[in-house]
């Protein structure tokens, strides 16, 4: 029984932590400031 509860602790906070880098990337190119590129 220990074991189980260890691993959906694990898988929580693995899914937690991927959704929280995924959102903190997002964040940041949004921060970055837009290129605009000059046509010749």
């Amino acid at each position: 029984m220990k074991t189980y509860i260890t691993c959906i602790a694990i898988v929580v906070v693995t899914i937690g932590f991927t959704l929280y880098i995924r959102y903190d990337t997002q964040k940041s190119i949004g921060i970055l400031p837009k290129v605009h590129s000059k046509k010749k």
